[in-house]
């Protein structure tokens, strides 16, 4: 699909080197490295991890309206640590909300098949008060670029993003259990215990809703499939 090689090719060029789960990061200040077994545990592992270099949450999803028309959509979030941890520490004082180690890029398509139409757009910043960030609190994961964002707990996943043009507003409820891959969710990308990711997915994900396009909202449902990676 070609959205779907789209979030690929972006996260293909903010992946600069694969790490690990190890929590010691070495004494030249690199980023945590997965070495071994991840040990997921959700909800937290729904969250961010910062420390690692690389994180991303990866929708992509097959949708029909009422009237049979047929949308395929795709929505991802990734987070880029830019410094290795611990380099916080020669910040000049006092602190500020306004410093950080986390940029985050959005990226989003719609198909409009019928139409034979395709759309996309992307949203980018530092993380900043009211512009990105990510957290977790009582369960719940919260990500957000600007006026887009993923809200995701066990029970349902909240996707809304709108860009020139089209946009879409979904509920997304897991039918399965979440896939871990490789070795209980140790997946290995090289020869190297290092070269390697903790990575789960979420298979089939019943999903209802809307898309927009050109300022027309259209009730949709379909099923989704979701990723997260981090390294």
């Amino acid at each position: 699909m070609p959205y779907r090689r789209i979030g690929l090719f972006l996260f293909l060029l903010l992946l600069v080197a694969l790490g690990g789960r190890s929590l010691a990061y070495a004494q030249d200040a690199s980023y945590y490295s997965i070495t071994g077994p991840c040990n997921l545990s959700f909800p937290g592992d729904h969250g961010p991890h910062p420390g690692y270099r690389t994180e991303w949450w990866y929708y992509t999803g097959s949708l029909h309206s009422e009237t049979g028309d047929r949308y395929g959509f795709q929505l991802t979030f990734f987070r880029r640590q830019i410094s290795p941890p611990g380099a916080e520490k020669s910040w000049p004082s006092p602190a500020s909300a306004w410093r950080t180690q986390q940029l985050f890029l959005a990226h989003a398509a719609l198909t409009d098949i019928s139409k034979k139409r395709f759309h996309h757009g992307e949203e980018m910043s530092r993380e900043m008060p009211g512009l990105a960030g990510a957290h977790q609190e009582a369960g719940m994961t919260s990500i957000f670029v600007k006026n887009w964002s993923l809200q995701l707990d066990e029970t349902e996943h909240l996707l809304e993003a709108h860009a020139d043009g089209f946009g879409f507003n979904l509920k997304l409820k897991p039918l399965k259990a979440p896939a871990l891959h490789g070795d209980a969710g140790y997946s290995r990308k090289g020869t190297t215990p290092e070269s390697a990711s903790c990575y789960y997915s979420f298979t089939r994900l019943q999903t209802e809703g809307s898309v927009s396009v050109d300022g027309t909202a259209i009730p949709v449902h379909g099923t989704a499939w979701m990723d997260h990676e981090f390294s």
